[in-house]
């Protein structure tokens, strides 16, 4: 069992990455992935999914309108078109620290509608809160209560956003 699940939460726009990235640089032993907006100049594309501890990362998803076949979609939700590989990418860094001696906590930026309706990370979160370490995880505050509900998450630290 997980040693204890941190959510951070917050609306859309409310910070939740860039606290989950000064929080994994302060914790010793934390790994993860962060899923960081995509700009080009002043203009939001999407999200780019990010391992920090090699900076190596992958398109995740792209609005509709810049969405033009960049890489094999795996599913849509919104106006985002979201990345096979970049959710392959993610999963199997993932997966590798629930099994890696060193890593103590994982985080996961972010979960919610994706995985709400069995898509995304759905597949590994079981695997994630049952692996023993401790998880961080952003989850949009409209989707808190169905999430933790669908998760089975009792016990947990709701870590705001913005202090």
């Amino acid at each position: 069992m997980t040693k204890m699940v941190h959510i951070m939460t917050g609306s859309v726009n409310s910070g939740k990455t860039a606290r989950m990235r000064e929080l994994l640089q302060s914790i010793p032993g934390a790994d993860g992935i962060l899923s960081e907006k995509l700009f080009d100049g002043a203009c939001f594309h999407g999200y780019r999914v990010t391992h920090p501890a090699t900076g190596d990362s992958r398109e995740l998803a792209l609005l509709e309108e810049f969405y033009s076949g960049q890489f094999a979609e795996a599913c849509r939700i919104g106006r985002y078109v979201f990345s096979r590989e970049a959710l392959r990418f993610a999963r199997e860094i993932l997966l590798r620290l629930t099994v890696d001696d060193a890593t103590l906590a994982i985080f996961l930026d972010e979960a919610g509608p994706l995985e709400l309706r069995g898509e995304g990370f759905s597949d590994i979160l079981p695997i994630l809160l049952a692996c023993g370490k401790d998880l961080y995880i952003t989850v949009r505050s409209t989707c808190l209560e169905r999430f933790m509900a669908q998760y089975e998450i009792c016990e947990f630290l709701l870590i705001p956003a913005s202090e």
